[in-house]
């Protein structure tokens, strides 16, 4: 779920695209920022943090509209095996990296 915030979409799509309720999405996210210790009430947006963070190591997701529909990749997990862009930063090679299963 982490993916589809960082590719820009609101928890009511993620929801939809998911299959499930805004409220499963928010949970969800509540524990990924948990998991990666951003803290809920400090002074830095906890999806904001948690989606710079994504970027960081696993680069920039195209939005799920940008994906070849006709293709049906899909991943082990259901979504879509959408193409990362990597950051350009240390040995990252070119740049690019494919599959777009990074941290959630």
């Amino acid at each position: 779920m982490l993916r589809l915030a960082a590719s820009g979409l609101s928890n009511a799509a993620i929801a939809a695209h998911r299959g499930t309720s805004e409220r499963s999405v928010e949970q969800h996210l509540q524990g990924v920022y948990a998991g990666l210790g951003i803290e809920l009430r400090g002074d830095v947006n906890p999806r904001v943090e948690a989606v710079r963070r994504y970027v960081q190591v696993a680069g920039l997701p195209t939005r799920p509209s940008e994906v070849d529909v006709e293709s049906g990749a899909v991943g082990a997990d259901g979504d879509p095996d959408w193409e990362v862009v990597a950051p350009e930063v240390g040995a990252r090679g070119s740049g690019r990296a494919t599959g777009g299963h990074g941290p959630r």
